[in-house]
């Protein structure tokens, strides 16, 4: 797994190059930038490597369940590659939305990822072409997640992350809160969804 883990003193990035609209655009103008160009961004505190009230660890879940769509994979394939490079033991599933082929982010790493035995990918397509697997096809519903994700018990954990109606339809809403010094900042929020159909608990859950 070292061919998948960050050089010291680097860096990556993923971004897609959303078509600008109201209120948003920062990929497609990250994306614009030329060799040389700069950009002034600010870099939230790292949150991702706590989860449930505690940092990330080796061996602290049997189990952890991925479920991305779009970019909301970028944060999930940092703790997948974080946790199969501890070799604990660690299984991990992954479930991946997506509108077609070409909308898969980091295929080719994906895909070398794939080769370790403890890690196991279900990509699905709700605007699939021609020889997509029909088992694969459509949007995600909650039969998918049953296949796919460990069994709710207390050694497994469920990471959510991407867009807020995607989070809202598979865990139930992430909620945002305004700071007593006026800085906003996103809450877990009640289970619900799809998850919550299938019978975990909050305590199993983490929404980015």
């Amino acid at each position: 797994m070292d061919e998948l883990l960050p050089q010291a003193g680097s860096f990556d990035l993923l971004v897609k190059a959303y078509p600008p609209r109201a209120g948003g655009g920062v990929g497609a103008y990250i994306c614009a930038l030329q060799p040389g160009e700069k950009a002034l961004m600010k870099v939230k505190p790292a949150e991702f490597g706590y989860l449930a009230g505690a940092p990330l660890s080796p061996g602290r879940w049997k189990q952890i369940g991925l479920v991305a769509c779009g970019t909301g994979l970028a944060p999930l394939y940092q703790v997948a590659t974080q946790v199969l490079a501890w070799n604990s033991g660690t299984r991990i599933s992954m479930v991946l939305a997506c509108r077609t082929e070409e909308d898969i982010l980091m295929r080719e790493e994906l895909d070398l990822m794939v080769r370790n035995p403890c890690f196991r990918l279900h990509t699905q397509l709700s605007m699939p072409t021609g020889g997509w697997p029909a088992k694969s096809s459509g949007r995600i519903t909650s039969k998918t997640l049953g296949d796919c994700l460990p069994a709710p018990d207390a050694s497994s954990m469920i990471l959510v992350c991407g867009t807020d109606g995607f989070v809202d339809t598979v865990a139930g809403p992430i909620q945002r809160i305004t700071l007593p010094n006026g800085q906003k900042r996103k809450c877990q929020g009640p289970l619900g969804g799809f998850l919550a159909e299938l019978g975990y608990v909050p305590e199993q859950v983490h929404k980015f």
